[in-house]
């Protein structure tokens, strides 16, 4: 199964019609179209029976075998084709790639298989632009390079990492441990900001196949006391000291929402 979701930039004031076409190699793997009646369309795709026939190296992404599934999605009238190309249309291309990451008995899995990580720290930084990159062509060297040198995957350093340089890791096959940049020193307000910030890395980065885990943390820093510090510790699910539960201020009100006993970590998988 894949998942698609489609948000369209206007509320629809006809009928319209939405095409999704997935393909593999030139293997088609789905071809399917779907009534389009709000701003937002969700749907479980099933794979094509006869594409999932080949192996595993052919399927699934990994840094050996990075195989990407070409999408195209073209939204049309309900009394239209979608293969007739006319200016009513719109049509976008996209990629995704199937594969899932795991540990057991201390040891990373890649779809399911135990795989070892040889990472290294990417910190970014060029000599010519500092921490943006000169060009797109030097995004693409940059992931080459980590490739030449025996590398299988890198650690992203105190920043969000380049959209492109994302897309060159997944084309490439090069795992990546996305990472963002926080504060060296805690406050309410940077747990804040960082947890805002971060939220919208993941809603941007999350569908890139060659991310495999999430730090929202560089070492402790932002939170250098967290085994001794209530105030720290009160961000922490399933942790709310016992002077913190009278509080009624605004800000334990806030600090206990975000700690709630049962609310998944910000960035854990």
């Amino acid at each position: 199964m894949l998942g698609v979701q489609v948000v369209l930039n206007t509320q629809p004031q006809r009928p319209m019609n939405l095409r999704v076409r997935l393909s593999l190699n030139d293997v088609t793997l789905a071809d399917d179209t779907y009534a389009v009646q709000r701003r937002e369309t969700r749907r479980e795709i099933a794979l094509e029976p006869s594409g999932l026939t080949m192996s595993r190296d052919r399927l699934l992404w990994s840094p050996g075998n990075p195989n990407l599934i070409d999408a195209e999605l073209t939204l049309f009238e309900d009394d239209g084709s979608p293969d007739a190309k006319t200016p009513q249309q719109d049509v976008v291309q996209s990629y995704a790639g199937l594969r899932s990451a795991g540990f057991s008995n201390g040891r990373f899995l890649l779809n399911g298989r135990p795989y070892y990580l040889r990472l290294v720290l990417e910190q970014g930084y060029w000599a010519e632009s500092h921490l943006a990159a000169p060009s797109g062509d030097a995004l693409r060297r940059e992931v080459e390079l980590a490739k030449e040198l025996g590398f299988n995957g890198v650690r992203i350093h105190q920043k969000v990492e380049d959209p492109r340089f994302l897309y060159w890791c997944d084309r490439l096959g090069l795992l990546v441990w996305g990472e963002m940049a926080n504060a060296y020193v805690f406050s309410a307000n940077a747990v804040e900001r960082l947890t805002r910030e971060w939220m919208e890395v993941l809603q941007r980065d999350y569908s890139h196949p060659c991310i495999v885990t999430w730090v929202p943390l560089n070492e402790s820093w932002g939170v250098p006391a967290l085994e001794r510090d209530p105030a720290q510790q009160s961000y922490v699910p399933g942790h709310l000291p016992p002077h913190q539960g009278a509080r009624s201020d605004p800000a334990g009100d806030r600090q206990r929402r975000l700690g709630a006993p049962g609310e998944r970590c910000v960035g854990c998988a």
